[in-house]
């Protein structure tokens, strides 16, 4: 797909894509806008003036929804945040509703693995029934057997 196209499919999608956006914010998703037309178009953030190290999406939500609406074609979408693990801030565009008419994934309210939940719980289990035990001068009664499904 071309630019001008990705600008049409924007244009033509404002009203979804807008729902995008705030549906990923709402989400708990620090959404950003994305310059697509001009010099860095598809790599350039829009802060609305608000320093990167502040940024809150959240916060300026409707901010956020103003300028996107105002400026129908000119905006894409994209995550902010820092890397686990490290210090430094990225964007990484979402390209899902702005080449494609396929949803985001921050749509959809994030999933907890429900077996790391099962799991965390057992090991638990299993650290107070071998605490139980070890403070026990009778031979354990009760045993933790589990294994680990991926």
């Amino acid at each position: 797909m071309k630019n001008e196209e990705i600008i049409e499919h924007v244009k033509a999608n404002h009203e979804k894509l807008k729902s995008y956006i705030a549906k990923g914010i709402d989400n708990g998703f620090n959404i950003v806008l994305i310059h697509i037309t001009g010099p860095g178009a598809f790599n350039k953030p829009n802060f609305l003036g608000i320093n990167p190290a502040f940024y809150n999406a959240k916060k300026h939500k409707d901010k956020i929804l103003a300028e996107f609406d105002a400026n129908p074609g000119k905006y894409g979408y994209g995550i902010f945040g820092k890397q686990p693990g490290g210090s430094d801030y990225h964007t990484v565009t979402v390209y899902n509703g702005i080449i494609n008419d396929e949803k985001p994934f921050f749509v959809e309210p994030p999933v907890v693995n429900p077996a790391k939940k099962v799991e965390k719980l057992l090991t638990e289990i299993e650290k107070i029934l071998l605490e139980c035990n070890n403070k026990s001068t009778k031979k354990p009664s009760v045993s933790v057997r589990w294994k680990k499904f991926d």
